[in-house]
């Protein structure tokens, strides 16, 4: 699959390519993610340099929990939005990531058979500034 920019379209252009694969494929790239969300980004998106600090430089605690979101958000070809990030003026400013998740899954197990995972949930990615 083809790298993309990590914007909001080249997000959605990711999400179009992973959420036509069948369900065994994509439980791999959800495990990678949640194994490694910096290598999986690394592998699927062109960051910046400044993405690749901000996301590299984070804790490996804070790591784990946003590839945990992820996965879990794409296993349920979950919708996943992304603010662009916005020009707040000079540098001396700093920005926070906020990731808010809404939605809810469900699993019923059959009778028989496989059961599958129901509900939605979606992400969205937003800045704040902290001065």
């Amino acid at each position: 699959m083809p790298l993309y920019d990590f914007t909001s379209s080249g997000i959605g252009a990711k999400l179009a390519d992973l959420y036509v694969l069948d369900d065994s494929d994509l439980l791999t790239e959800a495990r990678a993610m949640a194994t490694d969300i910096v290598a999986w980004l690394y592998a699927n998106f062109n960051l910046t340099l400044k993405q690749q600090d901000y996301i590299g430089g984070a804790p490996a605690k804070v790591k784990f929990y946003w590839g945990a979101q992820f996965g879990a958000a794409i296993i349920g070809r979950s919708v996943i939005w992304k603010e662009d990030v916005p020009n707040y003026g000079p540098p001396r400013r700093t920005k926070q990531i906020v990731v808010a998740v809404g939605g809810g899954n469900t699993y019923f197990p059959p009778l028989t058979g496989i059961g599958d995972l129901g509900g939605a949930t979606t992400l969205s990615l937003s800045y704040i500034v902290v001065d």
